[in-house]
């Protein structure tokens, strides 16, 4: 969970900052080596004993000292153990993790750090390929051998899979640059192909630095919308965002629930666990009663429903024999990747032989908010484009999905001549264009969005669905 390798230097680091620094010795250990951290049904419920909970005191003590803090930077690019527990106690002192590396190009990234003047040494070597002499090197110095080890051996560039650890000892964020004066290397293991070794900072002290210029560049904001996405962009000409002839008459309305009437009922099936994914149709979006209470992938649309009824949920849920067989992938951390998802309910879930994918609209992930002013073509590319990085993301997180293949695209829309434009952005894009997708005309979408896609995925394996039984649907209005 922790780098303790350097934390003879960490003081250094803040008077390079000038800020202050608040350290805590670590009393716990690696209690709960689960991917995920803490308890669904509470926050609260936690094991005092585990290493996560010393920097939830620490944290609670630099709140304390500074009320103003409103967020925590976070350095995980692939590490979900890391990231579930940052977030665990992001969540529970109501703090935002920023987590602007995760899921980031480690190369592209590593050529940022050196474009930007990080000077940062290896001082840890663990990977195949590192030996002694390459410690107290700097990453720009190490850069072609770490993209050779990459090409080779598969190493991460950026130490990801824990080859190598840093110390930066300057960055345009320094006030003063650290110099050190005295090192040793200390030996761990003396592998053969993969030693393990740190170099101990033993004496260092700090060199002032000139006043920054104003000529300082922008920082490197990566584009929101990839090359593939583009194909989505510039199929939809902005002729087709607007109504015109032929397009712009509104649906037919049904009188399904011309005489429906039901009263609220409640039915328990199973385990809450078995629950793979909700739709949630409410007259009222501003409504938190399914955001708070739900851990499944979820879309949530605004429609008209019949009579008093304020919400109507449905669930595709599976009786399995072996319910610990469920994967699901949660994301709380602003960043580049794809939207934030503030409350408890998940990305994707993975159960039984499908993945659901929530519904995404097109945030911009780095502040979870709409493009503006609101255009069809960049919602729909984004919105696509989360939907690609998430399948990617549970793909490489859960081997056994790496099989699954789309199944349907429920799509969700406000405006029906919306329609057409829409379709061809989506026949345009990863999907491909033989996937079957459903239009759904709604009243509205979270935060006024133009568009929703919802994605299930099924997988191609041969096993035997002998152990899977559906439920049985059942539908709750009230």
């Amino acid at each position: 969970m922790y780098q303790t390798v350097g934390q003879d230097a960490i003081h250094l680091i803040a008077q390079a900052l000038d800020v202050p620094l608040y350290r805590r010795t670590i009393e716990g250990k690696a209690v709960n080596q689960d991917l995920e951290y803490g308890s669904r049904k509470s926050l609260a419920i936690v094991d005092n004993e585990d290493e996560t909970e010393d920097l939830f005191a620490l944290l609670s003590i630099v709140k304390d000292s500074h009320p103003d803090i409103t967020g925590v930077s976070v350095g995980a690019i692939l590490s979900n153990y890391q990231r579930t527990r940052v977030e665990h106690v992001c969540q529970r002192l109501q703090l935002t993790p920023l987590c602007y590396l995760w899921q980031r190009d480690q190369e592209e990234l590593l050529m940022e750090m050196i474009n930007n003047d990080m000077n940062a040494i290896l001082i840890k070597i663990a990977g195949i390929g590192l030996t002694t002499r390459h410690l107290g090197m700097s990453i720009k110095e190490m850069h072609p051998t770490l993209l050779k080890l990459n090409k080779m051996y598969g190493a991460h560039i950026c130490g990801e899979g824990g080859e190598y650890e840093t110390l930066t000892l300057d960055c345009p964020l320094f006030k003063q640059r650290i110099i050190i004066d005295e090192s040793e290397i200390v030996t761990h293991s003396d592998g053969g192909f993969a030693p393990v070794a740190y170099l101990k900072v033993k004496s260092a002290h700090m060199e002032p630095k000139p006043p920054l210029s104003g000529n300082l560049s922008p920082i490197h904001v990566p584009e929101h919308l990839d090359t593939s996405d583009m194909f989505v962009y510039d199929s939809i000409t902005p002729d087709l965002e607007r109504p015109s002839q032929g397009r712009d008459s509104p649906l037919e309305q049904t009188s399904r629930f011309s005489n429906f009437n039901l009263t609220p009922s409640f039915k328990k099936t199973g385990p809450w666990l078995v629950v793979g994914n909700i739709q949630a149709k409410t007259k009222d979006l501003d409504s938190k009663s399914v955001e708070d209470e739900t851990h499944e992938s979820r879309a949530c649309v605004g429609v008209d429903l019949p009579g008093p009824n304020r919400l109507r949920i449905e669930c595709i849920a599976f009786a399995h024999s072996d319910t610990t067989e469920r994967f699901s992938l949660h994301v709380q951390g602003l960043s580049y990747w794809a939207p934030a998802n503030i409350g408890p309910y998940s990305q994707t879930i993975v159960v039984g032989h499908r993945m659901f994918v929530s519904g995404q609209i097109g945030l911009l992930p780095a502040n979870n908010v709409l493009p503006a002013p609101p255009s069809l073509r960049e919602e729909l590319s984004l919105s696509l484009r989360h939907a690609r990085k998430i399948v990617q993301s549970t793909k490489e997180n859960y081997p056994r999905s790496r099989s699954y293949h789309i199944q349907s695209t429920i799509v969700w829309l406000t405006k029906s001549y919306h329609i057409l434009p829409i379709k061809l952005g989506i026949l345009n894009s990863q999907l491909g264009p033989r996937i079957p997708m459903i239009f759904v005309v709604v009243k509205s979408l979270p935060k006024g969005a133009l568009v929703e896609t919802q994605v299930i995925l099924h997988s191609t394996s041969s096993v035997s669905d002998e152990h899977e039984q559906y439920l049985d649907p059942i539908y709750s209005e009230g």
